[in-house]
């Protein structure tokens, strides 16, 4: 169904040609007699004498206004599920921020109407970026808030990219409001610290957890012990689900969503391959299987006894394992070899800092990493220094 309704729209016309027509009878009335000869005004003469009425003109003057009340919508339409509910959390804060000095302003309004936007401001933004720092959010946090904010007065700014409710001037400044980062992003740390301000709310890790290869190798071998025999099918198979599972984050550096999709018919042991969607990107990617989790994928689906459905799944076979099931896990298994808090982001980390240090190109770490651009790649390369000293150059003799 189009944004603009042809409904509306012709209703739209069909009102403006009424408006017309009245004015188009009031202007003949006003044609006068003089000594028997009719003198018909000159505005009159133009629009008898036009080829072509105003239908265009007027059905064009609808569909600009009707279209810059659609913006909003045609984001929606393109934003994925996790997007919009980043989006959603971002405008709650920045919605109590707005409610802290007595501005009602709700994140569903924020989120969905153009016109909760008017009058927003750079000041308004600012105060904001401070309103969360004596809150205690993390530099990352506040970065991604002010950057949600960004988008929609980018929605709300000017047309024809936006809703016309926010003027050139106001969106340009509200965008020179940016979050903190790098090493002034650490002085706001310590300042916080030393007036006893927290850096950080919720159990989120300032940083990943490091690994080392040893511990990685020992990852895909891993498993729980419980006191108590296995005895039922699902406990049997632990130890051939998490080789698999810990290798597909080892070896291949799947995100967490992307494991939980997987099906049965992903992997294809006859090629030695494994198809991967992923949400986050929206592509599809086949990858030969590494050593590891090939051998552990022909066992775990040696044993498993189905051929299609969810590769990974609980109790209830027809369901697939939820991400927090397979996050959960994930952590057991760190446990088991001393990690605390380890997570598969944690393992993703892990497998590009030990690609790059195994001098892979930037372009295939970011291609099997199922990055859309070089940007995460390159950072991860700077952390670790994996660009500095790789030049050939010609030496003396």
């Amino acid at each position: 169904m189009p944004f603009v309704s042809e409904l509306t729209l012709k209703n739209g016309i069909e009102a403006l040609n009424m408006d017309n027509k009245r004015d188009q009878q009031e202007e003949m009335r006003d044609v006068t007699s003089v000594s028997s000869e009719i003198i018909i005004s000159r505005s009159a003469i133009d629009v008898l004498s036009h080829p072509y009425d105003d239908r265009l003109e007027l059905a064009g003057m609808i569909a600009d206004h009707l279209a810059l009340s659609d913006t909003f919508a045609e984001a929606h339409a393109i934003w994925t599920m996790n997007t919009q509910r980043r989006y959603r959390n971002d405008l709650e804060l920045f919605s109590d921020y707005l409610r802290s000095a007595d501005i009602n302003r709700s994140a569903e309004a924020l989120f969905n109407d153009a016109e909760a936007w008017r009058g927003m401001s750079f000041g308004l933004l600012k105060g904001f970026k401070i309103w969360l720092e004596q809150c205690g959010y993390a530099t990352g946090t506040i970065r991604g808030s002010i950057s949600t904010v960004h988008v929609f007065c980018r929605l709300a700014g000017p047309n024809p990219t936006g809703a016309g409710v926010l003027d050139e001037a106001s969106l340009a400044s509200i965008l020179t409001v940016k979050g903190t980062s790098g090493r002034k992003a650490r002085n706001l740390d310590e300042a916080r610290k030393h007036r006893h301000i927290p850096t950080r709310k919720g159990h989120k890790k300032a940083i990943p957890t490091q690994l080392t290869s040893i511990q990685a190798v020992t990852l895909k071998k891993v498993t729980t012990h419980p006191e108590q025999p296995r005895t039922r099918e699902h406990d049997m198979l632990l130890t051939y689900r998490d080789a698999l599972l810990m290798g597909l984050f080892v070896e291949h550096a799947l995100r967490c969503s992307e494991v939980a999709l997987l099906t049965i018919d992903s992997i294809d042991l006859h090629r030695d391959t494994i198809r991967i969607y992923r949400p986050k990107t929206d592509r599809t990617d086949i990858q030969k299987l590494h050593t590891h989790t090939r051998v552990a994928a022909e066992a775990y689906l040696s044993k498993i006894g189905r051929e299609r459905g969810p590769l990974f799944t609980g109790y209830n076979i027809e369901k697939p394992l939820s991400t927090r099931a397979i996050n959960k896990r994930v952590g057991v298994l760190g446990g088991e070899i001393g990690i605390e808090r380890l997570s598969p982001h944690d393992l993703r980390h892990h497998w590009a800092f030990d690609a790059l240090f195994n001098q892979t190109p930037l372009n295939v770490v970011q291609a099997d990493g199922g990055w859309e651009t070089e940007y995460m790649p390159l950072r991860y390369a700077h952390q670790i220094g994996a660009t500095g000293g790789g030049a050939k150059i010609t030496e003396e003799d």
